[in-house]
């Protein structure tokens, strides 16, 4: 028997279109989300699409350890649907995010990924560098994801240096175009220990290539920000900060803000939201090492007239992208030398196709957005510009933002945030909520707008915010 609190998870792609065949992920979990190993039942499906073809029931074994990969999933009917697993045996089920099924091919289609997370081929982490990217494609299904092990941690013996051959040739092995794509990257650790007793923060460095250089902070050079900008000259790469408002010790410097490669920040991760303090009303504040620190929050980035978008991710250390610290085994959570407090978070983009290309693109341009890990839906627009947009003027007249939310549960509020401060909200009626709102034109004020949606399972999501002016 499956044990109290078991449940299965369903994991689809989260844009469709009818009469084109996709895979439909199982897993048996207990009720901390970790697989259920030995699980055996029959699960068959059900749809909200009432047309919908469905795969063909399936008989559990315990040789498949807990989860399998169905095949067949084929929609006809237009809409925003979800796929029921049912275990006939014990009466598990689990309900799938919402998928956007569209008649014809979209411009954007919606993917989901984790680029911030360890393993224990270095520092901090537990399991192989396989064993991540297996978890990332085959338990939580992913559509695109990276590791980023530190390249040097005070304390730990060595560098990131010595497996960054190995680290290289994982991301290229991996990485299948429309299938899952990988991204080469790691994570510049700036610790108190190289200035004083104030790091410059933690950047997560990315690669459009897998061929870029480790630019570890424990080596003359790249050290300081300065440095590293220079090392990343003539690559196509990103620099995306994290939780900069934890401590001294690992909050984010913004005076050493580079536009050209933090085109993006990772707003939300294991250790909360760093998008405004807990006195602003974060439900997620940071707490690890001492707390939050005044300053150094998203908001305050936004404020300096940064345009940075938003992004979510785990920085697990249990070698499982994707999802939450809490699934891995007892013994690997025991030897991880970090957990989290909060669930770990998740990346959306909106990309024409999954390619690195095409994501790199949307990341570049900050069609992207973050979650507390549950997949919902999330749009945001002024017009024909997305979310991550910078428009120079005011349109004619009122600005007209459109919103749409489809969630993974009943959607509490949606909130538009302008300048650090909500200037409107809508009360969700179950888990569809789309509105539009006028803005009049303020010219001369450069101003900056974002969505910020909250479940009432705590869930939430950001839009990458929008600029005027």
């Amino acid at each position: 028997m499956p044990p109290p609190g078991a449940r299965l998870l369903v994991t689809v792609p989260s844009s469709a279109v009818i009469r084109r065949p996709l895979g439909v992920l199982v897993e048996a979990v207990d009720a901390h989300g970790r697989t259920i190993p030995d699980f055996t039942g029959r699960v068959a499906f059900r749809c909200s699409d009432p047309l919908a073809r469905l795969p063909e029931p399936w008989e559990f074994y315990s040789i498949e350890r807990g989860r399998r990969r169905f095949e067949g999933l084929t929609f006809r009917c237009e809409g925003v649907h979800t796929l029921t697993a049912v275990d006939e045996l014990h009466g598990l089920q689990g309900e799938s995010p919402p998928i956007l099924v569209e008649l014809r091919q979209p411009k954007y289609r919606l993917f989901w990924g984790d680029l911030h997370g360890h393993s224990g081929a270095y520092a901090c982490g537990v399991g192989t560098i396989d064993a991540y990217y297996q978890f990332a494609r085959d338990t939580a299904g992913l559509d695109f994801c990276a590791l980023t092990d530190h390249d040097q941690l005070p304390g730990v013996e060595g560098d990131l240096s010595a497996v960054w051959p190995q680290v290289t040739a994982a991301a290229r092995y991996y990485h299948r175009p429309h299938e899952f794509v990988t991204f080469l990257g790691y994570e510049w650790t700036s610790m108190a220990t190289q200035r004083n007793g104030l790091g410059y923060g933690h950047k997560n460095i990315y690669y459009l290539d897998d061929t870029g250089p480790l630019l570890s902070c424990a080596t003359p050079g790249a050290q300081h920000p300065g440095g590293l900008w220079k090392g990343l000259k003539g690559h196509a790469a990103l620099a995306v900060p994290h939780h900069p408002a934890t401590t001294a010790n690992w909050w984010t410097d913004w005076d050493h803000h580079n536009e050209e490669y933090e085109r993006l920040v990772e707003v939300y991760s294991c250790w909360g939201s760093s998008e405004c303090p807990a006195s602003a009303g974060n439900p997620f504040p940071i707490r690890h090492g001492g707390g939050e620190t005044p300053g150094r929050h998203v908001v305050d980035a936004l404020e300096r007239g940064y345009t940075l978008g938003f992004v979510g991710g785990g920085d697990t250390h249990d070698g499982c992208p994707g999802r939450s610290y809490a699934h891995a085994p007892r013994s690997e959570k025991e030897r991880a030398r970090w957990t989290g407090i909060y669930p770990a978070g998740l990346q959306g983009v909106w990309a024409r196709e999954l390619t690195r290309e095409a994501l790199w693109r949307a990341m570049w341009v900050r069609r992207t957005y973050a979650t507390t890990g549950a997949r919902i839906v999330l749009e945001f627009s002024i017009g024909s510009a997305p979310m991550g947009s910078v428009l120079k003027q005011w349109p004619g007249g009122a600005a007209s933002f459109r919103a749409r939310v489809e969630g993974t549960a009943d959607i509490l509020r949606a909130e538009i945030v302008r300048n650090g401060v909500v200037v409107e909200t809508r009360r969700g009626r179950g888990r569809s909520l789309e509105f539009e709102w006028a803005r009049n034109a303020q010219p001369g004020m450069g101003q900056y707008f974002y969505l910020r949606v909250t479940q009432v399972d705590g869930q939430m999501a950001w839009s990458s915010p929008i600029w005027l002016g």
